[in-house]
């Protein structure tokens, strides 16, 4: 996961610090953390010779001992550490300040200091290698080693490493023959040449979704075979009655409880993985009935979401991939060695993607691309741009393309909103129909042609299409979102000028329009509309 993140933030910022974090992070596992057979192990001691981080920390004395006066006083200066320890008398060697920071402070150029506190740490580690190192726990976890494979497989897919993408193969076929069964179910662990125990909800999400990252990094399409069928014993074994998954499987040795994952802990909760690789395997396929799966899952602890949203981020993260639906990339290249669309293509953090390869055409959205020459076929919600065929191009068709976002949303995964009065505006009328005794949904109806200002609701609609109707649902998860917007449109109702009707599925109607129509500007989760800053869902456009 600490991979995962630095990777997308290297792609949002092109921060050097952030792929470095991530290139040592990898580095590390595949160093000191896998097995001759390729899998991955479970944990390393933090204790040596009875005493907790001897292996890692360090005194003042022996940096300057390993480095000398002034190489030492620069390391100790960058790394925190303290004559008299920064833990217990020890020093964690840790990043208080950025290099620029230190290099100003110190009078010296960041970038002669960043090469010598480099080999300062190779040094420092030589010297560590002398050292008794920590036992490591040999286990071989199949959920732990689907969130490698999926680390690695960003790892190669976003630096072009391939001694990520191999060892991430390795990892997946490890699983394949020794943690996976004649009938295609995962067992639980591997040590010693034996496997052990039936595989839980979390190991079957988490393959699902590190071999479906492997297929999009790497283009075998075995893998994304695999992760089908993980997906489907998901839905076939750990389905609950109220949408929801259960930890262990309907075969698994008779429990008191069957237990139910909730919020996010230490890692993921295993329900939002398995709801994400549901979504994600959904858009691949083009089944919306999957889509709608991997949204019940969400319906089955929207109150909990509601009440502690932050503890839910991985239910958020499957929610917001369905709501925007992905960009959807055919490559019709080979993987590797990579050719300069690959490397542009690797460039963008698009969180909600959807990448396949069309040097197979088994895959349903690579069917029909032509393969005679290198290119990337871009499409988001249903709109396609023209075939990319050049690097420098990539960028223009991406941007183009988030302009076509539409958010789209089962009426019964929204929050129950009891008295709202929907904003409109001149060129649209609003439909207020309820679609059950909790929640109420609107439709817009378009008629002009193509908005007369830049910043008409209509814009957000495709302009060449005359007349279309959208469900406009109010994506609310928390209270605070609920009571901000109620204020708002309180306020605003009071400022409105003109009036364009809408009518309720009451028996009175009502005249309401706001004096300004707000501009539209995408987010992470939603789009937002300035000044009221809530998020709105498109569907059904």
């Amino acid at each position: 996961q600490l991979a995962v993140v630095y990777l997308e933030g290297f792609q949002a910022t092109q921060q050097p610090l952030y792929r470095q974090v991530a290139v040592q992070t990898l580095d590390y596992v595949l160093r000191e953390m896998t097995s001759p057979e390729g899998g991955f192990y479970s944990a390393s001691d933090a204790d040596t010779e009875g005493e907790e981080g001897k292996y890692f920390c360090w005194s003042h004395e022996e940096i300057m001992g390993h480095l000398g006066e002034v190489a030492g006083q620069r390391f100790c200066a960058y790394y925190g550490v303290l004559p008299r320890g920064n833990w217990e008398g020890k020093n964690v060697l840790y990043v208080p300040q950025a290099l620029h920071q230190v290099a100003a402070q110190l009078g010296v150029d960041a970038e002669m200091l960043g090469r010598e506190l480099e080999e300062s740490r190779i040094k420092l580690f030589e010297a560590r290698r002398q050292r008794v190192a920590p036992a490591v726990d040999t286990k071989v976890v199949a959920a732990w080693n689907g969130m490698m494979i999926q680390a690695l497989a960003e790892g190669f897919r976003v630096l072009g490493e391939e001694r990520y993408l191999d060892a991430a193969l390795r990892a997946a076929d490890f699983v394949a023959a020794q943690l996976t069964t004649a009938e295609g179910r995962l067992r639980r662990s591997y040590c010693q040449g034996e496997s052990r125990g039936s595989g839980f909800l979390e190991d079957y999400a988490w393959m699902a979704e590190g071999l479906l990252s492997l297929y999009e990094a790497g283009g075998r399409f075995s893998d994304f075979e695999r992760a089908q069928q993980l997906v489907a014993r998901i839905e076939q074994h750990f389905s609950a009655e109220d949408g929801g998954f259960f930890e262990t499987s309907d075969d698994h040795e008779e429990l008191i409880v069957r237990h139910r994952s909730g919020t996010d802990g230490a890692q993921p909760a295993a329900q939002g993985v398995a709801a994400l690789a549901l979504v994600r395997m959904a858009a691949h396929l083009g089944r919306a009935e999957m889509r709608e799966r991997g949204l019940q899952v969400l319906t089955s602890v929207g109150k909990e979401m509601r009440q502690v949203a932050a503890g839910f981020c991985k239910y958020l993260q499957a929610l917001d991939f369905a709501l925007a639906g992905p960009v959807e990339v055919v490559i019709c290249a080979e993987p590797r060695p990579r050719t300069p669309l690959v490397e542009a293509l690797a460039l963008h953090y698009l969180p909600n993607r959807m990448l396949a390869w069309g040097s197979s055409e088994k895959h349903p959205k690579a069917m029909g691309k032509p393969s005679d020459k290198p290119a990337l076929y871009c499409c988001q919600s249903g709109v396609c741009a023209e075939p990319v065929l050049q690097a420098d191009d990539l960028g223009a068709v991406l941007a183009n393309l988030r302009q076509h976002v539409r958010f789209e949303l089962m009426p019964r995964v929204l929050r129950p909103i009891a008295s709202w009065d929907p904003p409109v505006s001149r060129s649209a009328r609003w439909a207020l129909a309820a679609t059950g005794s909790t929640m109420k949904t609107w439709s817009i109806s378009r008629r002009c042609a193509r908005p007369s200002r830049p910043e008409s609701i209509c814009s957000i609609l495709p302009a060449t299409i005359p007349t279309e109707v959208a469900s406009v649902c109010l994506a609310g998860c928390c209270e605070s979102f609920v009571n901000a917007a109620t204020s708002w449109w309180s306020s605003a109702r009071s400022a409105m000028s003109r009036a364009p009707t809408w009518t309720s599925p009451g028996p009175a109607s009502r005249s309401v329009a706001p004096t300004r129509i707000w501009s539209p500007t995408r987010r992470d989760a939603g789009i937002a509309f300035t000044p009221s800053s809530w998020p709105i869902s498109w569907s059904g456009a």
